[in-house]
């Protein structure tokens, strides 16, 4: 789902991805669910809203592998 989405474009999950966006690898240590998926739908400072481009089941998705994400950061 972050692969497909394009997520890793700009973000990082365990060294892999981009460095436009936040490593996301312990995002789910630091957001709940609800604030993960306002981020996602609803975009940031330099992130694009994906509220309109993605299904609901596709958010949700998403929001459970993020949230699932407990990593420390990479380096």
């Amino acid at each position: 789902m972050f692969v497909n989405n394009g997520c890793q474009h700009c973000h990082t999950i365990r060294g892999q991805g981009g460095e436009k966006g936040p490593d996301l690898s312990g995002v789910g240590r630091t957001l709940n669910k609800t604030q993960i998926r306002t981020q996602i739908t609803q975009g940031g400072r330099q992130m694009p809203s994906f509220g309109e481009i993605l299904k609901v089941s596709e958010v949700d998705d998403l929001v459970a592998y993020l949230h699932s994400c407990r990593d420390k950061k990479s380096k």
